[in-house]
C-alpha cells in the first residue's frame, strides 16, 4: 500500500527549505525516532497545525530519499553502534529523487551523544561507491573529529528508499520528519515498514521538544536503532542484532530473497 500524502500536509503553511536551513539546519543535533500507529500519527499532525510549517518545494512537499550506505566489509560501523562506540560513524551517498541533487554525508556521535552532520555534493553517477573525493572527505573530517587515522575500503552495503515530509516549528529550533513506504534493500533482499505506522524523527537541540512531549503524551516512546542497523539486522539475519529486536520484529516485513546476498565478513 502506497501512502498519499496530500491530506496530511494540506493544512498546513508552507515554510522554503532556505528558511528551514536559516531557522533551524541542526547539523549537530539530539534526534528522537518513533514508530507511531496512525490513528496517533493523525492525532499528532493536527496538533502540529498550530506551531508547524512544512517543506514545500516548487509546489511539492512530499520528497522521494534514495540512498546508499557504506561501511567497511567487516561491517565495522554497524558493529559500532552495537556496541555503542563513543567514537562511531556512518556514511551514504543519498540522492533526492525529485530534483536530481545528490550528496555524500558523514555522521558522527559527539562526545554528548549529539549526531554531527557533514556533507559535500556528489554525483548521481558516483552514488553507488566512495569515489576519491568521498573517502578523502571521510578521512579528513575522522581526523579532525576523532584524531582517527582511517584508511580502510568502505563498500556499498543497504539500500533504503522512502518518501519523506517534514516539518518546521515556527516557535523553537526543531524539525519533525515523517517517513512513509520505507524499503530496505541488500543485493537482491528486500524488507518494507508495515505500512500501519509512520517513522517520524524529530531533530532537536536537547531531545525534549514539545513534539516529543506530545507523543509521549500519546503513549508513543522513542525506538532504539537507525535506518541502516534496522535494515542490516533484517536483511542479514545471522548478524547479532539484540538492540534492535523488538524493531525489527514489531514494525517490518522481511520479504523472500529473490537471490544471494553479496559477501561480508560477519566478525563482530
Amino acid at each position: 500500500m502506497r501512502v498519499d500524502t496530500t491530506l496530511i500536509t494540506a493544512p498546513f503553511a508552507p515554510i522554503s527549505l532556505e528558511a528551514i536551513n536559516q531557522a533551524a539546519a541542526l547539523q549537530t543535533r539530539a534526534d528522537n525516532k518513533y514508530f507511531v500507529p496512525w490513528d496517533a500519527y493523525l492525532e499528532f499532525t493536527t496538533a502540529l497545525r498550530a506551531t508547524h510549517q512544512v517543506l514545500e518545494i516548487d509546489g511539492r512537499r512530499a520528497f522521494t530519499y534514495n540512498t546508499q550506505y557504506f561501511d567497511t566489509p567487516d561491517l565495522s560501523n554497524y558493529w559500532g553502534h552495537v556496541q555503542e562506540r563513543r567514537k562511531r560513524f556512518k556514511c551514504r551517498s543519498r540522492i533526492y529523487e525529485n530534483s536530481g541533487l545528490c550528496v555524500f554525508e558523514l555522521k558522527l556521535k559527539s562526545g554528548r551523544g549529539e549526531t554531527v552532520k557533514h556533507k559535500i555534493s556528489y554525483t548521481e553517477a558516483a552514488a553507488g561507491e566512495v569515489n576519491p573525493d568521498a573517502q578523502a572527505f571521510v578521512q579528513r573530517q575522522l581526523q579532525q573529529s576523532y584524531r582517527m587515522h582511517f584508511c580502510r575500503p568502505l563498500v556499498p552495503t543497504l539500500r533504503t528508499h522512502y518518501e519523506r515530509v517534514t516539518f518546521a516549528s515556527q516557535i523553537a529550533t526543531e524539525r519533525v520528519t515523517c517517513d512513509f513506504n520505507l524499503e530496505f534493500a541488500l543485493g537482491d533482499s528486500i524488507a518494507r515498514m508495515d505500512p500501519g505506522y509512520v517513522l517520524v524523527e524529530i531533530k532537536s537541540e536537547r531531545g525534549r521538544s514539545d513534539a516529543d512531549q506530545f507523543l509521549w503524551h500519546l503513549g508513543v516512546r522513542p525506538a532504539s536503532g537507525s535506518k541502516y542497523c534496522v535494515g542490516m539486522a533484517l536483511l542479514v539475519p545471522e548478524l547479532r542484532s539484540n538492540p534492535f529486536r523488538r524493531v525489527v520484529s514489531h514494525y517490518f516485513v522481511r520479504l523472500p530473497a529473490l537471490g544471494e546476498r553479496p559477501t561480508l565478513r560477519l566478525a563482530s
